[in-house]
C-alpha cells in the first residue's frame, strides 16, 4: 500500500503501472504513479510484493491524468494540458 498526504499541493493519486521497459535503468519492476495537482511522478520500488523504497523521478507534469504502457513496453505519461511524455533515461 502507498499513502501520502496532501502537503505541497498534492490532491489525487494517479495510479500507474509496473515498469517493464528497458530504457530506464533501475526502474524495472517498480510501480510508477503520480499526483494530479502536484504533477510529480514517483516509483515505488518493490521487494517480495511490498514497497521497499520510493524514488521521485523529477518530473513535473501539469494536470497529470494517466500513466500507461505503450506497445514498445515503455511508460507514457499523459497530461490534460495536451502533451504525452515518454519516460526515458536522461543519460541516453
Amino acid at each position: 500500500m502507498i499513502e501520502y498526504g496532501h502537503q505541497h499541493g498534492a490532491c489525487a493519486v494517479i495510479g500507474g503501472s509496473i515498469y517493464r521497459g528497458s530504457d530506464v535503468r533501475g526502474l524495472r519492476g517498480a510501480y510508477l504513479y503520480g499526483d494530479y495537482c502536484a504533477g510529480w511522478v514517483r516509483a515505488a520500488l518493490l521487494e517480495r510484493g511490498r514497497v521497499a523504497g520510493q524514488r521521485d523521478l523529477g518530473l513535473n507534469v501539469p494536470q497529470l491524468s494517466s500513466l500507461g504502457v505503450g506497445p514498445d513496453g515503455e511508460l507514457y505519461v499523459l497530461s490534460l494540458n495536451g502533451p504525452v511524455f515518454r519516460l526515458a533515461d536522461a543519460a541516453q
